[in-house]
Order: C-alpha cells, then structure tokens, then sequence
C-alpha cells in the first residue's frame, strides 16, 4: 500500500494528478500517488517511483522499509509448538 494513503491505495492502482508531467523512461509502481502540477524536478535523477511511493512537487517520498519477519528460531509460535 502507499505509506500516505494505505487504505485508499493498496489495490495496485496508481493515481497521477492532474497536469503532472513524468519524464520519459520513469519506473512508475503500483499504490503510487503523484501530486498534481509535479514537474520533471520532482522526479531528480532517479528513473523509478517504487511500490508504496509518493511524488509531490518537492520530490519523491519513498514507503518505509518492511520489518523483516522473525526466523523460525526467533518467532515465539513456533517455540511452542515445538514444546
């Protein structure tokens, strides 16, 4: 999902605003949101918008990094199971 909008953008869906401009050969993800009137600026020098981002005029706000999941040593469930 898109870190500012995780419950309207978690479909796949990407929303683009109105006069935007996205320069050629831009990665656009999935649950990606950019702002209306963005410029080219906004986009800097990197050719991706990943999964979860957003765009707005002063540049692009990446999602936060995913905890990694416990090992199977680490995860509490499976110490009891194991029991």
């Amino acid at each position: 999902p898109n870190a500012e909008m995780p419950t309207k953008l978690d479909t796949g869906i990407t929303v683009v605003g109105k006069g935007a401009y996205i320069p050629a050969n831009v990665h656009i993800g999935r649950n990606v949101l950019i702002s209306a009137d963005v410029s080219e600026e906004a986009f800097g020098q990197t050719l991706e918008a990943p999964d979860g981002a957003s765009v707005h005029r002063d540049g692009i706000h990446l999602p936060p990094e995913p905890e990694p999941a416990p090992s199977a040593a680490e995860d509490p469930a499976f110490k009891e199971a194991a029991a």
